[in-house]
């Protein structure tokens, strides 16, 4: 068996309130993943609250008598047709006769959990580059723009030709060639040499 916690999240579960609470509901499961149900009555807890108690909800584990407590009164203080203080009850029950199993259960999880982020650590730690080169994605990124300017250096060199030397039109069209061949150049001196 073990305890698993199936919601514990921040939203606006009343339908009569547009104001957030905090909801909560931890079951305990069979090794197929099925809930424990005794006489029809499944072992679980739960336990509507502030939002500003989500952080001790969130790591139940470190404190399950606190959490027990906290559902235990809110089963004791809710009157609904779902038998919340039937399930805390039940819930308490097999918690305690199988104490010893779950426990067993939960601490390998808990340690399987450890192991594999001591792995994904380790794995940081090995690292040789925390940061990627820019080389590449730089000269691609000025491959781009460098044959987007001489697209229109060529097509005014071209329009160029058209014009009668010597007009305003034609010092206008010259200039804007002497400015893409400058930039064209400027931003050649920024490609990346890249390794063979």
């Amino acid at each position: 068996m073990i305890l698993k916690c199936t919601q514990c999240s921040i939203g606006k579960f009343n339908l009569l309130s547009s104001e957030k609470s905090l909801s909560f509901y931890l079951g305990i499961y069979n090794d197929d993943n099925t809930p424990v149900v005794v006489n029809d009555t499944p072992a679980i807890i739960h336990y509507s609250g502030e939002e500003s108690e989500y952080d001790v909800f969130k790591d139940w584990e470190d404190d399950m008598e606190y959490v027990f407590e906290k559902c235990f009164n809110y089963a004791n203080g809710i009157w609904s047709s779902r038998d919340y203080m039937g399930e805390c009850l039940t819930f308490a029950k097999v918690y305690e006769e199988n104490y010893e199993n779950i426990n067993t259960n939960m601490l390998a999880m808990h340690k399987n959990k450890i192991e594999e982020q001591i792995k994904r650590l380790q794995k940081e730690l090995e690292r040789t580059n925390l940061v990627s080169e820019l080389s590449y994605i730089l000269n691609h990124c000025l491959y781009i723009k460098i044959n987007k300017i001489k697209n229109s250096l060529e097509y005014n060199e071209k329009e160029l030709t058209q014009l009668i030397e010597g007009s305003e039109k034609y010092e206008e069209t010259k200039n804007r060639i002497e400015n893409y061949k400058k930039e064209i150049e400027k931003l050649e001196n920024y490609k990346i040499k890249e390794e063979e």
